[in-house]
């Protein structure tokens, strides 16, 4: 049967207005007759844990598949039914319940009682460590259901906060038993046929585990230690640079003590965590039911009480909890070649939406190679969820299908069918984005728009397919978002994306640019005034405060952005490119690995890599780097292959002028000719009095051209030129930490000191910003 079938039938006549659109629920996969698909819980070692309704018992459980690439491995299946035999063993309400074990297709499933509530690490990474009381509680829940595996004789082997789940009835319960095994005879010899391997999570290890060597239940309380550390701190209590190297510490060094992060915590408590974490399992508590006990005794006494409410540590920078990720393949155009805009349109607003769900990581638009089917696409992107679907314009009704599979094994989680009024298409799109959050198990938390006219949101999604394919271009996209405003003026949408596109402007400081700053800043504030719920308002006014050189507000702007819209790739965009000059490289460093896995389009994330590879005098990556932005990227070669070659003093970038970019163009040629005579020439004085006339007295736009100016002066050796113009870069804002302290061309204005008040005045400025980033 053809999956797209319907949208050959008749869309209904008058299709139903926004306020009670007709969202058809299609048929997903029923495995093995009985377990009907309702969504994804997320993903471990051995395969994925899907929602599920059993049509037998008509009840939701949990369904954890086998990973098609273990099928094969010798033992995985041996394996699998071990875990079911085990987890079985045991009964006790801090433990999931294990039911049965089945089979689909050749794919191996069992089923298990599904636990309503998130995992811990999911909860730290999203409010940071509890209260003291908090932290007792859960960890002698945890302890208890220990006392009870032991009992039957199971060791977990696998104890981390990722399988430790948190329902919604108060209950702390453990999961995932998938390389659990029976106790250890007394001699702690293995058995007959059991190799000793490295088996577990490295970063909750027990010494043993790391060795190799036969493990018992005080195994399991080393993890027990390792988690309770990490609930009162909100940090690992090993770190590395490496896997090895964090899971090897703690064979030679003595696990940190809390009270360090946290000095509040109770003396009793600090004690029994350390003691979990002895090196050596004779130096840990005899059992379970010992730390259980002393859990217990400390929840009843004074110190916990005393501590409820006491003051937390700072929220640390978020513990590496994995959210579930998803990419948008090209929604298939059914209906007439010129609507096929509508697809690309829509699924880039679909990625924005979905951008507002939390615990979701959402790949920006990346088109797929030829002949590549929505799996083999996920694949490449390394994602766990593919949306595909299609859909089909017949005058103004507008029919939608979506589609959400698992990458690894294809099996269709969600589907739906959308009728609307074409107006009514972004309303779809955000309760679309709703279904799949739940699906998922998260929430999306935004609003649902209201419908727009449609020809103002046929602008829009012509401007938004512009953007995508050219990200640089400002002009078509901006004059199509104008149009679209005068007939939505007070669409949120639609003013965001206009003051963005404003915003990108930024260097075009012709006449003809009078009032467009302060037009960008007014649409911004006029879309956050009627939806701060939205991510993009948040961003657009970033835009608009840093390029006023107020990036103290536009990091607050864009914590903000963040906290509504987690995936917006151009939030994290911005917050490297301001992180790169604040001469936070390590933190910009993580946060351009975040953009690039989101939107692999956004060159300027490229473009700062190599900065602060050459800032940092790794001349060999940040040249290697140049070749990686070619053909449409290439007017980016030349924007920061520009100040190599200056910083160099020599040309490291070759080729013409793209003719795309007139202040890109010009700078490069005007670069190389400073660098082949020494000399500034009349067209140099001419370009930058130029821009220097129009542009704002304190804006970036300036402070980048007398940044500019001083790097050409001290490349043809007028000093006093350079410092000057340094100087004037402060005075309209500069914030470039990083340039100011590390530029090679400034260093012998360094070492003469004329740079000290410039340098401590930026170091202020970037001081002010940093501390509105790091605040909780």
């Amino acid at each position: 049967m053809d999956p797209n079938a319907d949208l050959d039938e008749t869309l209904p006549a008058g299709s139903p207005a926004a306020d009670a659109p007709t969202p058809a629920p299609l048929e997903g996969h029923v495995l093995a007759g009985r377990y009907r698909l309702l969504g994804v819980l997320g993903e471990g070692g051995m395969g994925t844990v899907y929602r599920v309704h059993d049509l037998e018992l008509d009840e939701v459980v949990a369904l954890k598949t086998l990973r098609r690439e273990w099928i094969d491995a010798p033992g995985a299946l041996d394996r699998f039914r071990s875990e079911v035999k085990l987890a079985r063993r045991v009964t006790h309400r801090g433990i999931a319940r294990t039911f049965d074990i089945g089979d689909h297709d050749g794919e191996r499933f069992l089923t298990m009682e599904w636990i309503n509530g998130p995992s811990l690490s999911r909860r730290l990474a999203e409010s940071g460590p509890p209260s003291i009381g908090e932290v007792v509680r859960v960890a002698a829940e945890i302890a208890e259901a220990l006392v009870a595996a032991h009992a039957a004789g199971v060791i977990h082997r696998d104890l981390k906060p990722d399988n430790i789940l948190l329902a919604v009835e108060g209950r702390v319960v453990i999961t995932d038993f998938g390389i659990a095994r029976r106790a250890t005879p007394a001699s702690g010899a293995p058995r007959e046929g059991e190799a000793s391997a490295l088996i577990g999570t490295p970063a909750y290890m027990a010494p043993e585990q790391v060795q190799a060597a036969p493990g018992d239940a005080r195994s399991d309380l080393y993890a027990l230690g390792l988690v309770l550390y990490e609930l009162l701190t909100g940090r690992r209590a090993f770190s590395g640079d490496s896997v090895l190297a964090v899971a090897t510490a703690r064979l030679v060094e003595d696990a940190p003590d809390p009270r360090a992060l946290r000095p509040n915590t109770p003396a009793p408590l600090a004690a029994l965590t350390l003691r979990l974490l002895r090196r050596s399992p004779e130096d840990r508590p005899a059992s379970a039911r010992v730390v259980a006990d002393e859990l217990q005794a400390l929840a009843a006494s004074d110190a916990a009480a005393a501590t409820q409410s006491g003051p937390r540590p700072p929220i640390p920078p978020a513990l590496p909890h994995r959210p579930r990720s998803l990419a948008l393949f090209p929604l298939r155009s059914v209906g007439a070649a010129e609507d096929a805009w509508i697809g690309d349109g829509l699924r880039d607003d679909l990625i924005d939406s979905l951008s507002m769900v939390r615990g979701l990581r959402v790949k920006a638009r990346v088109d797929p190679i030829a002949e590549e089917s929505p799996q083999e696409y996920g694949r490449r992107l390394d994602v766990a969820l593919v949306l595909e679907g299609s859909v089909l314009r017949r005058g103004e009704d507008i029919r939608l299908i979506l589609r959400l599979s698992t990458v690894h094994d294809g099996f269709q989680v969600w589907a739906r069918r959308f009728d609307c009024r074409f107006a009514d298409l972004l309303v779809i799109s955000d309760r679309a984005a709703d279904a799949v959050a739940t699906a998922v198990g998260e929430v999306r938390e935004a609003a649902t728009r209201a419908s727009l006219d449609p020809a103002a949101l046929e602008l829009y999604l012509r401007a938004r397919d512009l953007q995508a394919r050219r990200p640089i271009a400002w002009r078509k996209p901006l004059e199509l978002l104008r149009e679209a405003l005068a007939r939505a003026p007070e669409d949120p949408t639609l003013l965001s994306a206009y003051a963005y596109t404003l915003a990108t402007s930024e260097f075009d400081v012709g006449p003809e640019a009078t009032g467009r700053f302060e037009e960008a800043r007014s649409s911004a504030a006029r879309a956050l005034e009627i939806a701060p719920h939205l991510a993009d308002p948040w961003v657009a006014l970033a835009r608009v405060d840093y390029l006023a050189c107020d990036t103290a507000a536009a990091l607050r702007d864009l914590k903000r952005a963040l906290r509504n819209g987690p995936s917006v790739a151009r939030a994290h965009d911005l917050v490297v490119r301001i992180l790169t000059e604040l001469d936070r490289h390590d933190e910009a460093r993580r946060h351009i690995d975040i953009t690039l896995s989101i939107d692999s389009s956004l060159t300027y994330a490229m473009v700062d890599r190599i900065r602060i590879d050459a800032l940092a005098g790794r001349w060999d990556e940040a040249i290697a780097g140049l070749s990686t932005l070619d053909g449409e990227r290439r007017e980016f070669a030349l924007m920061i292959g520009v100040r190599l070659s200056l910083w160099q003093r020599r040309d490291v970038i070759e080729g013409p002028p793209t003719g795309r970019n007139w202040l890109v163009d010009t700078t490069y040629s005007l670069a190389r000719e400073a660098i082949a005579t020494g000399k500034l020439s009349d067209n140099f004085e001419h370009a930058l009095a130029n821009l220097l006339e129009h542009a704002p007295k304190v804006s970036r736009a300036t402070r980048l051209f007398r940044q500019i100016e001083a790097e050409f002066s001290l490349v043809t050796g007028d000093r006093s030129r350079g410092l000057a113009a340094v100087e004037a870069s402060v005075q309209a804002g500069l914030e470039d930490l990083a340039w100011i302290r590390r530029c090679p061309l400034l260093a012998p204005l360094h070492e003469d000191g004329r740079l000290d008040a410039a340098l401590a005045t930026v170091e202020a400025r970037a001081a002010a910003a940093l501390r509105v980033w790091d605040e909780a």
